[in-house]
Formats: C-alpha cells, structure tokens, sequence
C-alpha cells in the first residue's frame, strides 16, 4: 500500500513543480496545482478504499508521514490562493507578514505538546494518533472541517498535515520580511563573501543537518536557513518543501553529506600519500 502512496506522491509532485516551471501567472499556477493535488488526493483515497495495510505499523507510516504530505500539499496552494490579492507595500506589507508568522505560530503553540511527541523517539501514542478508528472524537472535528470519513483519516493525520504546510509558510513569511525590510541576512563579523556553486538541494540538506545537529544551539528552524542563506548568499523560496522531497526519498536520504564524507575521506587519503 505505501509503495504505491509514495509512488504516487512523486508522480504528483513532478507535476507540480512542472506548473510552476516557468509559470508567469502564480494565480494561476496555484489553481492548477489545487487541481492536480485534488486529482491525486482522490486516487489516493481510492487506493485506501481499493487496498489494505500489511499491518499496524505500515497504517501508521502512512497517517503519520504519507497522507499529510499529500494533503499539506493542497493546504499550501489554497492558503496561498486567498491571499494572493494583498498587494501591500511597505508598512503595510511587514504588518501582514508579521500578523501570518503570529497566526502560524500561536496554531504551533496550541500544538505544542504534539509537536514534542512527534519530535521524540517516542512512538507510544501512535496507535492512538494515526490508527483508523470508527469512533469520532469531537477533539479531533476541528482540523476536518467538511471532508472528515474515519475510513480515510486517522485522528491526528489532519493536524500532522497542518503543522507541515505551516513550516513551508512560515518560510515564506520570513522571506517576506526580508524583502519588506530590505536587509540582507550576513554572517556577523565577516566581510568576504563566498558563492555556493552546488546546487540548493544540497545546501538545504546541510541546513537540515546543522538543525539536527544542534550545533547553532536552541535556535529554530528559520533562524538557521536565514543564516546560511546570508552567508552563502542563496535565497530559498522554500527550503522546507526541498526538505520534504529528500526527506521522501526511497534511497540514500542523505547523498550530500554522504558525498562530502567520501570526498573528506579521499582528500586525507591523499594527504596521507603525499607526507610519507
């Protein structure tokens, strides 16, 4: 069941980013892809309604991970479509952006012991949050709004989906505040600057690593990418969306730190060689 999901997940994100390829009306690239993620989202369901899971495990990779990538997808899109008519400049434009990332942020608090759990290794409460149940929970009715079917969604799936779309929003938020405000993002201290020659993929995938890390410390998601973005002086349009596609992938998940360590490796081999 889930290999067909995922299957099913790339061919519609390949498609996805093809509209936007290009695309010199975002209005309507954004209704496009409402419509093709919409498409999908139905074969999806058709596929829950058509096919089982192999076990317990397998149902909740899939409300936990799979059914929100796709239905975050169709939050974006639509998000972005009711607010594509506030053309604001200047004060006005900063109090907007600054009033969304408030919005997004006080939905994550709200979500705060959630979010926690879905941070730890913990997996106790998975049964309870992405298995199916026939029973409905009015706790849960809120994230559904009209399309809830306890055959389809699992408690918290639509809240799961929720968080994501707002991590990628909140990326754009940022970004709006940085165009708003008009500063560019640097390393404190450092007057020469370097170009990142390797693609943004790769950049967002060591971005990751140093949040993972923790090696800036305590410091959130976005105060990282604004960072390295400055440093290297790359602007991502949306860094956690390229996050999602590596963090979707079948193999090798961390190719750009896995080449940089074999590049590591040779250049002290050869170093080696060199001072015998």
């Amino acid at each position: 069941m889930n290999k067909a999901a995922l299957h099913l997940y790339e061919e519609m994100f390949q498609q996805e980013e093809s509209i936007f390829s290009g695309a010199k009306d975002v209005v309507e690239a954004h209704l496009k892809a409402v419509q093709l993620i919409s498409d999908f989202i139905g074969k999806l369901n058709s596929l829950l309604r058509e096919r089982s899971f192999e076990d317990e495990a397998e149902e909740i990779h899939f409300f936990k991970e799979i059914r929100p990538a796709f239905d975050g997808r169709l939050l974006f899109h639509l998000h972005l479509l009711n607010h594509h008519d506030r053309n604001l400049a200047g004060a006005d434009r900063l109090s907007f952006c600054r009033q969304q990332l408030k919005d997004l942020r006080d939905y994550e608090e709200r979500n705060r012991s959630f979010i926690h759990y879905l941070l730890s290794p913990q997996g106790h409460l998975d049964s309870y949050y992405f298995l199916r149940t026939d029973t409905v929970d009015p706790a849960f009715l809120e994230d559904f709004g009209y399309v809830y079917d306890p055959h389809l969604y699992a408690r918290m799936s639509a809240r799961q989906a929720k968080l994501k779309v707002g991590k990628l929003l909140a990326e754009i938020y940022l970004e709006c505040l940085m165009d708003a405000e008009g500063n560019a993002v640097q390393a404190p201290g450092n007057t020469e600057r370097l170009v990142w020659e390797g693609n943004k993929v790769w950049l967002a995938e060591l971005i990751y690593a140093f949040y993972a890390t923790g090696v800036f410390g305590k410091v959130d998601l976005q105060r990282v990418v604004r960072f390295v973005s400055g440093a290297f002086g790359v602007r991502f349009a949306n860094a956690y969306k390229i996050f999602e596609e590596i963090r979707m992938r079948k193999k090798n998940r961390t190719s750009f730190l896995d080449f940089m360590r074999l590049n590591l490796i040779r250049r002290m081999d050869l170093d080696d060689e060199f001072s015998l």
